[in-house]
């Protein structure tokens, strides 16, 4: 039987979250079934995931454009490469990939959004330019066959908007992200240079407004810790200003952009996020993966994922950030934890968010 052929197009494999959904999509996609090739419109820089994409044998079209000329001129290229390659489904991913994808008309398109963009692009560029972009991207949109939304709250909202949308949840690989032994977890802050005794919260993202870090930033200035840390894993427009308004608290620390976040998971006691708005974060299923009890900004996407409303607080809020710390330490660890990684394991692995895009794949195929 001919394998079936899909092209994923994006702007470029730069590491992020919506590249390390698509990397785990290739990664564990049915390959006696699937022939899977990959097009980036514009050179990769620093950070680019493109080696490790190579390594899972996929083919890859880099049409080195700028943000300009990929526009105008990737509609044309990318078409001869699925004449060329004899495409079946093409599945873009982010903003340009989709404007390409969005006038391609030879094959079955499918786009997957991954955050809501009325509240990402205005934290990106203001709220007025940010409203015109996610305007024109809902026009772009409505012009692609089927859009999977990466979580039922982004699915709701988008269809609020006009955009008929299905919902694949996010997935992690939960065999790397997975707890370890107490006398490993010692082992390894050794290794990090991290007191074995400290109990250790962190987050993990890009510092950028939506991502709201000075909340946490300004809740732990504001308490006399002796052995409590929080650790930030990161870096962003806002790196600096987060450096400069922890005012040298030894209890807070920046590692920075680091590739072994996971060792990083393992060796941490809890997790915050005090996101404004998110699609469905990797950063927090990777947490709860470890095994890591979260703290939420109590936002639809998180509320999908905790069901406990004593771990979510209003993002707004240092007091109910507080609270909401305050009732985690206060429960069963063991517990908490168990729960996390048993809602990873049911309902959010790679291999279950790949097999429903495979479900997706071969709907398209049939209609």
């Amino acid at each position: 039987m001919k394998k079936k052929r899909i092209m994923y197009l994006v702007a470029n494999l730069k590491k992020c979250g919506p590249i390390n959904v698509l990397y785990n999509i290739v990664k564990f996609i049915n390959k006696q079934i699937y022939d899977v090739y990959i097009v980036s419109l514009s050179p990769e820089g620093e950070n680019s995931m493109e080696i490790k994409f190579k390594e899972l044998n996929c083919k890859i079209y880099n049409l080195n454009l700028n943000r300009v000329s990929s526009i105008f001129y990737g509609v044309e290229k990318v078409s001869k490469l699925i004449i060329e390659n004899d495409i079946d489904i093409i599945h873009s991913h982010g903003l340009r990939a989709d404007i390409v994808n969005s006038k391609i008309k030879i094959c079955r398109t499918i786009s997957t959004l991954h955050n809501y963009p009325f509240d990402d692009y205005s934290m990106s560029y203001g709220k007025f330019i940010g409203y015109l972009i996610a305007k024109y991207h809902v026009r772009v949109l409505k012009k692609i066959d089927l859009v999977c939304a990466c979580s039922k709250s982004v699915k709701l909202q988008m269809e609020l908007r006009g955009i008929k949308t299905e919902y694949i949840k996010n997935g992690v690989d939960n065999n790397i992200f997975k707890p370890i032994a107490k006398y490993e977890k010692d082992k390894l802050r050794e290794k990090l240079k991290l007191n074995k005794n400290d109990k250790i919260f962190i987050v993990v993202g890009v510092l950028r407004l939506l991502k709201n870090p000075y909340l946490i930033i300004d809740y732990f200035n504001s308490k006399n810790f002796s052995n409590e840390k929080l650790i930030f894993i990161g870096d962003g427009d806002l790196y600096k200003n987060c450096v400069a308004r922890a005012n040298e608290n030894p209890n807070i620390i920046f590692i920075g952009k680091v590739d072994n976040v996971y060792e990083y998971l393992q060796v941490s006691d809890y997790y915050i996020s005090a996101s404004l708005s998110e699609g469905l974060p990797n950063s927090v299923l990777e947490a709860m993966s470890t095994g890591l009890p979260c703290i939420l900004s109590n936002i639809p996407s998180h509320r999908e994922l905790i069901y406990n409303k004593q771990q979510l607080f209003s993002p707004k809020s240092e007091e109910e950030l507080a609270k909401a710390i305050q009732n985690v330490l206060q429960s069963d660890y063991q517990y908490l934890s168990n729960e996390a990684r048993l809602i990873i394991e049911n309902d959010l692995t790679t291999e279950k968010m790949t097999q429903n895009y495979e479900s997706v794949y071969e709907k398209s195929f049939y209609n």
